[in-house]
Protein backbone atom coordinates (compact mmCIF):
# COMPACT_ATOMS: atom_id res chain seq x y z
CA UNK A 1 0.00 0.00 0.00
CA UNK A 2 1.30 3.43 -0.88
CA UNK A 3 2.40 5.46 2.16
CA UNK A 4 0.19 8.36 3.16
CA UNK A 5 1.82 11.68 4.03
CA UNK A 6 -1.58 13.01 5.19
CA UNK A 7 -3.80 11.16 7.61
CA UNK A 8 -7.11 10.09 6.11
CA UNK A 9 -9.11 12.26 8.52
CA UNK A 10 -7.15 15.23 7.20
CA UNK A 11 -8.04 14.53 3.57
CA UNK A 12 -10.07 17.74 3.36
CA UNK A 13 -6.97 19.60 4.54
CA UNK A 14 -4.99 18.07 1.68
CA UNK A 15 -7.66 19.17 -0.78
CA UNK A 16 -7.51 22.73 0.51
CA UNK A 17 -3.72 22.77 0.35
CA UNK A 18 -3.70 21.39 -3.20
CA UNK A 19 -6.23 24.00 -4.33
CA UNK A 20 -4.11 26.72 -2.73
CA UNK A 21 -0.99 25.41 -4.52
CA UNK A 22 -2.84 25.57 -7.85
CA UNK A 23 -3.96 29.16 -7.20
CA UNK A 24 -0.39 30.09 -6.29
CA UNK A 25 0.87 28.64 -9.57
CA UNK A 26 3.08 26.04 -7.89
CA UNK A 27 1.39 23.08 -9.55
CA UNK A 28 -1.15 22.54 -12.32
CA UNK A 29 -4.71 21.35 -11.79
CA UNK A 30 -3.77 17.97 -13.26
CA UNK A 31 -0.89 17.59 -10.82
CA UNK A 32 -3.21 18.56 -7.95
CA UNK A 33 -5.65 15.83 -8.93
CA UNK A 34 -2.82 13.31 -9.15
CA UNK A 35 -1.65 14.26 -5.64
CA UNK A 36 -5.19 13.91 -4.26
CA UNK A 37 -5.62 10.50 -5.87
CA UNK A 38 -2.25 9.31 -4.57
CA UNK A 39 -2.89 10.45 -1.01
CA UNK A 40 -6.42 9.03 -1.00
CA UNK A 41 -5.46 5.77 -2.72
CA UNK A 42 -6.83 3.58 0.08
CA UNK A 43 -10.14 5.41 0.39
CA UNK A 44 -13.20 3.72 -1.10
CA UNK A 45 -14.22 5.22 -4.43
CA UNK A 46 -17.93 5.73 -5.02
CA UNK A 47 -19.34 3.57 -7.76
CA UNK A 48 -19.87 5.52 -10.96
CA UNK A 49 -23.57 5.27 -11.70
CA UNK A 50 -23.77 7.66 -14.64
CA UNK A 51 -21.38 7.85 -17.57
CA UNK A 52 -20.69 11.26 -19.07
CA UNK A 53 -22.86 10.35 -22.07
CA UNK A 54 -25.75 9.29 -19.83
CA UNK A 55 -25.46 12.45 -17.76
CA UNK A 56 -25.45 14.72 -20.81
CA UNK A 57 -28.36 12.77 -22.30
CA UNK A 58 -30.30 13.27 -19.06
CA UNK A 59 -29.85 17.05 -19.21
CA UNK A 60 -30.73 17.27 -22.88
CA UNK A 61 -33.70 14.95 -22.47
CA UNK A 62 -35.03 17.05 -19.60
CA UNK A 63 -34.75 20.23 -21.66
CA UNK A 64 -36.48 18.61 -24.64
CA UNK A 65 -39.28 17.31 -22.40
CA UNK A 66 -39.85 20.75 -20.85
CA UNK A 67 -39.71 22.50 -24.19
CA UNK A 68 -42.21 20.06 -25.65
CA UNK A 69 -44.49 20.38 -22.64
CA UNK A 70 -44.36 24.16 -22.82
CA UNK A 71 -45.21 24.06 -26.53
CA UNK A 72 -48.23 21.88 -25.80
CA UNK A 73 -49.49 23.61 -22.67
CA UNK A 74 -48.60 27.20 -23.60
CA UNK A 75 -51.41 27.85 -26.09
CA UNK A 76 -53.92 26.13 -23.78
CA UNK A 77 -52.69 27.65 -20.50
CA UNK A 78 -55.83 29.67 -19.75
CA UNK A 79 -58.05 26.68 -20.48
CA UNK A 80 -56.39 24.69 -17.67
CA UNK A 81 -57.96 26.95 -15.08
CA UNK A 82 -56.68 27.56 -11.55
CA UNK A 83 -56.76 23.89 -10.51
CA UNK A 84 -55.01 22.63 -13.62
CA UNK A 85 -52.32 25.32 -13.53
CA UNK A 86 -51.69 24.79 -9.83
CA UNK A 87 -51.57 21.01 -10.28
CA UNK A 88 -48.96 21.38 -13.01
CA UNK A 89 -46.70 23.49 -10.80
CA UNK A 90 -47.08 21.09 -7.87
CA UNK A 91 -46.39 18.07 -10.12
CA UNK A 92 -43.16 19.63 -11.42
CA UNK A 93 -42.09 20.42 -7.85
CA UNK A 94 -42.85 16.94 -6.55
CA UNK A 95 -41.06 15.16 -9.38
CA UNK A 96 -38.06 17.51 -9.24
CA UNK A 97 -37.54 17.27 -5.50
CA UNK A 98 -38.32 13.55 -5.18
CA UNK A 99 -36.12 12.32 -8.02
CA UNK A 100 -33.46 14.95 -7.29
CA UNK A 101 -33.19 13.91 -3.65
CA UNK A 102 -32.84 10.24 -4.56
CA UNK A 103 -30.05 11.03 -7.00
CA UNK A 104 -28.19 13.30 -4.58
CA UNK A 105 -28.33 10.66 -1.87
CA UNK A 106 -26.46 8.23 -4.15
CA UNK A 107 -23.42 10.40 -3.36
CA UNK A 108 -21.76 10.04 -6.78
CA UNK A 109 -20.53 13.09 -8.66
CA UNK A 110 -22.71 12.59 -11.75
CA UNK A 111 -25.89 11.75 -9.87
CA UNK A 112 -25.28 14.66 -7.47
CA UNK A 113 -25.03 17.12 -10.36
CA UNK A 114 -28.15 15.74 -12.01
CA UNK A 115 -30.00 15.72 -8.68
CA UNK A 116 -29.05 19.35 -8.08
CA UNK A 117 -30.37 20.22 -11.52
CA UNK A 118 -33.67 18.49 -10.75
CA UNK A 119 -33.86 20.37 -7.46
CA UNK A 120 -33.69 23.58 -9.48
CA UNK A 121 -36.51 22.24 -11.66
CA UNK A 122 -38.52 21.51 -8.52
CA UNK A 123 -37.88 25.06 -7.29
CA UNK A 124 -39.22 26.31 -10.62
CA UNK A 125 -42.35 24.25 -10.04
CA UNK A 126 -42.88 25.92 -6.66
CA UNK A 127 -42.37 29.35 -8.25
CA UNK A 128 -44.93 28.46 -10.94
CA UNK A 129 -47.50 27.33 -8.37
CA UNK A 130 -47.01 30.49 -6.30
CA UNK A 131 -47.26 32.66 -9.42
CA UNK A 132 -50.58 31.02 -10.34
CA UNK A 133 -52.06 31.74 -6.91
CA UNK A 134 -50.71 35.31 -6.72
CA UNK A 135 -51.97 36.05 -10.22
CA UNK A 136 -55.49 35.12 -9.11
CA UNK A 137 -55.26 37.22 -5.93
CA UNK A 138 -53.79 40.47 -7.30
CA UNK A 139 -52.36 40.31 -10.84
CA UNK A 140 -51.76 44.07 -11.05
CA UNK A 141 -49.36 44.43 -8.11
CA UNK A 142 -45.95 43.65 -9.58
CA UNK A 143 -44.06 44.23 -6.32
CA UNK A 144 -46.18 41.78 -4.35
CA UNK A 145 -45.92 39.34 -7.24
CA UNK A 146 -42.10 39.45 -7.19
CA UNK A 147 -41.81 39.15 -3.40
CA UNK A 148 -44.24 36.23 -3.26
CA UNK A 149 -42.23 34.33 -5.88
CA UNK A 150 -38.75 35.38 -4.77
CA UNK A 151 -39.07 34.55 -1.06
CA UNK A 152 -39.82 30.81 -1.48
CA UNK A 153 -37.11 30.57 -4.16
CA UNK A 154 -34.60 32.09 -1.72
CA UNK A 155 -35.76 29.83 1.11
CA UNK A 156 -35.57 26.65 -0.98
CA UNK A 157 -32.28 27.58 -2.64
CA UNK A 158 -30.60 28.51 0.65
CA UNK A 159 -32.04 25.49 2.43
CA UNK A 160 -30.66 23.07 -0.14
CA UNK A 161 -27.36 24.94 -0.51
CA UNK A 162 -26.42 25.29 3.20
CA UNK A 163 -22.88 26.31 2.22
CA UNK A 164 -22.28 22.92 0.61
CA UNK A 165 -20.73 22.29 -2.81
CA UNK A 166 -24.03 22.87 -4.63
CA UNK A 167 -23.49 25.67 -7.17
CA UNK A 168 -26.92 25.38 -8.79
CA UNK A 169 -28.65 25.92 -5.45
CA UNK A 170 -26.38 28.88 -4.66
CA UNK A 171 -27.29 30.45 -8.00
CA UNK A 172 -30.99 29.63 -7.52
CA UNK A 173 -31.02 31.36 -4.14
CA UNK A 174 -29.18 34.36 -5.58
CA UNK A 175 -31.75 34.76 -8.35
CA UNK A 176 -34.48 34.59 -5.71
CA UNK A 177 -32.78 37.38 -3.76
CA UNK A 178 -32.78 39.62 -6.85
CA UNK A 179 -36.46 38.88 -7.58
CA UNK A 180 -37.60 39.40 -4.00
CA UNK A 181 -35.37 42.46 -3.58
CA UNK A 182 -36.79 44.11 -6.68
CA UNK A 183 -40.33 43.49 -5.47
CA UNK A 184 -39.53 44.83 -2.01
CA UNK A 185 -38.12 48.03 -3.50
CA UNK A 186 -41.29 48.53 -5.52
CA UNK A 187 -43.57 47.87 -2.55
CA UNK A 188 -41.74 50.12 -0.08
CA UNK A 189 -40.56 52.88 -2.44
CA UNK A 190 -37.02 52.54 -1.05
CA UNK A 191 -34.68 54.86 -3.00
CA UNK A 192 -32.75 52.93 -5.62
CA UNK A 193 -29.43 54.28 -4.43
CA UNK A 194 -29.97 52.86 -0.93
CA UNK A 195 -30.76 49.44 -2.38
CA UNK A 196 -27.71 49.79 -4.64
CA UNK A 197 -25.44 50.59 -1.70
CA UNK A 198 -26.81 47.64 0.29
CA UNK A 199 -26.37 45.25 -2.65
CA UNK A 200 -22.83 46.47 -3.29
CA UNK A 201 -21.74 46.13 0.34
CA UNK A 202 -23.36 42.72 0.81
CA UNK A 203 -21.77 41.49 -2.42
CA UNK A 204 -18.36 42.74 -1.29
CA UNK A 205 -18.66 40.94 2.06
CA UNK A 206 -19.89 37.79 0.33
CA UNK A 207 -16.92 37.92 -2.04
CA UNK A 208 -14.43 38.36 0.81
CA UNK A 209 -15.92 35.36 2.61
CA UNK A 210 -15.73 33.31 -0.60
CA UNK A 211 -12.11 34.33 -1.17
CA UNK A 212 -11.33 33.16 2.36
CA UNK A 213 -12.89 29.75 1.60
CA UNK A 214 -15.62 30.38 4.18
CA UNK A 215 -18.41 30.38 1.58
CA UNK A 216 -18.61 27.47 -0.84
CA UNK A 217 -18.53 26.54 -3.65
CA UNK A 218 -15.78 29.11 -3.93
CA UNK A 219 -15.74 29.94 -7.65
CA UNK A 220 -19.51 30.21 -8.01
CA UNK A 221 -19.69 32.33 -4.85
CA UNK A 222 -17.05 34.68 -6.27
CA UNK A 223 -19.03 34.94 -9.51
CA UNK A 224 -22.21 35.77 -7.55
CA UNK A 225 -20.30 38.42 -5.57
CA UNK A 226 -18.81 39.96 -8.72
CA UNK A 227 -22.25 40.06 -10.36
CA UNK A 228 -23.72 41.74 -7.28
CA UNK A 229 -20.95 44.35 -7.29
CA UNK A 230 -21.66 45.23 -10.90
CA UNK A 231 -25.44 45.34 -10.46
CA UNK A 232 -25.04 47.48 -7.36
CA UNK A 233 -22.69 49.86 -9.16
CA UNK A 234 -25.01 50.26 -12.14
CA UNK A 235 -28.07 50.81 -9.93
CA UNK A 236 -26.41 53.98 -8.64
CA UNK A 237 -27.05 55.40 -12.10
CA UNK A 238 -30.58 56.23 -10.96
CA UNK A 239 -29.06 58.93 -8.74
CA UNK A 240 -25.73 59.82 -10.38
CA UNK A 241 -24.70 58.31 -13.72
CA UNK A 242 -21.10 59.49 -13.46
CA UNK A 243 -20.54 58.06 -10.00
CA UNK A 244 -22.20 54.86 -11.11
CA UNK A 245 -19.88 54.51 -14.10
CA UNK A 246 -16.74 55.22 -12.05
CA UNK A 247 -17.78 52.74 -9.34
CA UNK A 248 -18.57 50.09 -11.95
CA UNK A 249 -15.14 50.51 -13.58
CA UNK A 250 -13.37 50.38 -10.22
CA UNK A 251 -15.37 47.30 -9.13
CA UNK A 252 -14.71 45.45 -12.38
CA UNK A 253 -11.01 46.32 -12.24
CA UNK A 254 -10.83 44.99 -8.67
CA UNK A 255 -12.52 41.76 -9.76
CA UNK A 256 -10.03 41.29 -12.61
CA UNK A 257 -7.07 42.07 -10.34
CA UNK A 258 -8.15 39.58 -7.70
CA UNK A 259 -9.02 36.93 -10.30
CA UNK A 260 -5.55 37.22 -11.81
CA UNK A 261 -3.95 37.02 -8.38
CA UNK A 262 -6.10 33.99 -7.60
CA UNK A 263 -5.50 32.49 -11.07
CA UNK A 264 -9.24 32.02 -11.42
CA UNK A 265 -9.55 32.23 -15.19
CA UNK A 266 -13.37 31.98 -15.44
CA UNK A 267 -13.60 34.92 -13.04
CA UNK A 268 -11.01 36.80 -15.12
CA UNK A 269 -13.24 36.43 -18.18
CA UNK A 270 -16.32 37.63 -16.32
CA UNK A 271 -14.41 40.55 -14.86
CA UNK A 272 -13.06 41.60 -18.26
CA UNK A 273 -16.55 41.53 -19.79
CA UNK A 274 -17.86 43.62 -16.88
CA UNK A 275 -14.90 46.00 -17.25
CA UNK A 276 -15.64 46.45 -20.96
CA UNK A 277 -19.30 47.24 -20.28
CA UNK A 278 -18.41 49.60 -17.41
CA UNK A 279 -15.75 51.37 -19.46
CA UNK A 280 -18.19 51.88 -22.34
CA UNK A 281 -20.63 53.47 -19.89
CA UNK A 282 -17.79 55.61 -18.52
CA UNK A 283 -17.03 56.89 -22.02
CA UNK A 284 -20.65 57.89 -22.49
CA UNK A 285 -20.99 59.72 -19.17
CA UNK A 286 -17.72 60.94 -17.68
CA UNK A 287 -15.27 61.01 -20.59
CA UNK A 288 -17.39 62.95 -23.04
CA UNK A 289 -15.78 64.56 -26.05
CA UNK A 290 -13.16 63.36 -28.49
CA UNK A 291 -10.19 64.77 -26.59
CA UNK A 292 -11.06 63.07 -23.28
CA UNK A 293 -11.68 59.74 -24.99
CA UNK A 294 -8.47 60.04 -27.00
CA UNK A 295 -6.53 60.63 -23.79
CA UNK A 296 -8.11 57.48 -22.34
CA UNK A 297 -7.12 55.48 -25.43
CA UNK A 298 -3.53 56.72 -25.26
CA UNK A 299 -3.35 56.01 -21.51
CA UNK A 300 -4.57 52.48 -22.08
CA UNK A 301 -2.01 51.86 -24.82
CA UNK A 302 0.77 53.26 -22.62
CA UNK A 303 -0.17 50.86 -19.82
CA UNK A 304 -0.14 47.90 -22.21
CA UNK A 305 3.19 48.95 -23.72
CA UNK A 306 4.74 49.47 -20.28
CA UNK A 307 3.67 46.02 -19.08
CA UNK A 308 4.94 44.39 -22.30
CA UNK A 309 8.32 46.14 -22.07
CA UNK A 310 8.68 45.25 -18.40
CA UNK A 311 7.86 41.61 -19.11
CA UNK A 312 10.42 41.56 -21.94
CA UNK A 313 13.14 43.00 -19.71
CA UNK A 314 12.37 40.48 -16.99
CA UNK A 315 12.57 37.66 -19.54
CA UNK A 316 15.96 38.84 -20.76
CA UNK A 317 17.31 39.27 -17.25
CA UNK A 318 16.21 35.76 -16.34
CA UNK A 319 14.73 34.65 -13.05
CA UNK A 320 15.97 36.37 -9.95
CA UNK A 321 18.37 34.34 -7.77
Amino acid sequence: MAPLTFERQNGSSLDRHADAWVRAGLISEGQAESIKQFEHVDEPVAERRLTVVAEVASYLGSVIAFAGGAAIIGPNWDELGLVGQLALGVAIAVVGFTVGTRLVHLAEAGTTRLGSFLWAVGTGGVALAVAVVVNRIDPRNGGWYAVAIGVPVVAIGAGLWRNLDRPIQLLTGSVGVLIAGGGFIELTDVPIWIAAALLWVVSLVFGVLAAADIVRPRLEALVVAATGLMFGSMMFGERDERFSAVLAVASAAAVVAYALHDRSWPLVGIGLIAFLIATTTLMQTVLQGTVARLIAVVAGLIVVAFVAMRAQRTDRAGPAN
